[in-house]
Order: C-alpha cells, then structure tokens, then sequence
C-alpha cells in the first residue's frame, strides 16, 4: 500500500475512534481528531484521549505495551492531519 493510502487509512482509523468515544476518558472534554492519540494493537484495549494526556503518559503507556510483549500502534492525529 502506497504511503498516500496508508496515512489516508490511519486517518479513518483515528476519526472513527473519537467519533465513538466523544470525550476524553482522561479529562473529561471532547475530543478532536486533530488533537487526539489512539493506542492500539493486538490484545491491547484500543484507547483514544488527548494529546495533551497522551504527552504526559503515552511513554509510560507504550513501555507497559512493551514489557508485556505487545505491539502497539499509535495514531497520533497532531501528525496525521498535519
């Protein structure tokens, strides 16, 4: 798949996960998909919140992922809809 098509996917990966979520499980504010995080992968609970909350505990999150032997994907919405 072509880079075009793939951040395209992404894209809709990322916007169907705040549309069913809303708000922030975090902070409690709604969510926009220019400024929100979504962590998932296999046999990993998919989560999206704000960046502003991804900042502060995205490595923390990723290190767990990691140490448990789970590959994480990361759509980072401040990148995709650059």
């Amino acid at each position: 798949m072509s880079n075009t098509m793939e951040r395209m996917a992404d894209r809709e990966i990322l916007r169907y996960a705040v549309q069913r979520e809303i708000f922030c499980p975090a902070t409690g504010r709604i969510l926009d998909v220019r400024d929100a995080v979504l962590l998932m992968g296999d046999g990993i609970k998919a989560r999206v919140i704000c960046a502003e909350v991804w900042d502060e505990i995205g490595h923390v999150a990723l290190e767990g992922c990691e140490a448990a032997g789970l590959v994480a994907e990361v759509y980072d919405g401040r990148v995709l809809f650059a």
